[in-house]
């Protein structure tokens, strides 16, 4: 939980610092790098027919059955968990024969 917090206190220092470069205030050559084409490229998403409907379909169904399998696995084991089938019974701990000659 921490690294996500941290990483998104760095993530929201490096936009107010973005920020203030693109205004100027940081320094010309800054805002320089920060206006500079290279961060005004975007990139062109391919077309929707670049895939075939039938590799579509066939993917839906891969992550259906997998979300099928992994949910009916998730119940079997609940399930049996409710039970009792995967509780501990009892525990045995084993000191050894050695004995202690200080130990009081």
């Amino acid at each position: 939980f921490y690294d996500v917090l941290a990483l998104q206190f760095i993530s929201e220092l490096d936009d107010i610092a973005f920020s203030l470069s693109k205004l100027d205030i940081l320094g010309k050559s800054l805002r320089k790098a920060c206006t500079a084409k290279l961060f005004r490229s975007e990139f062109e998403r391919p077309k929707f027919s670049a895939r075939s409907i039938k590799s579509i379909l066939f993917l839906k169904s891969v992550y259906f059955v997998n979300l099928v399998a992994f949910l009916s696995i998730m119940i079997v084991v609940s399930m049996n968990q409710n039970s009792g089938n995967f509780q501990c019974d009892g525990i045995k701990v084993d000191f050894g024969d050695a004995v202690w000659g200080d130990a009081w």
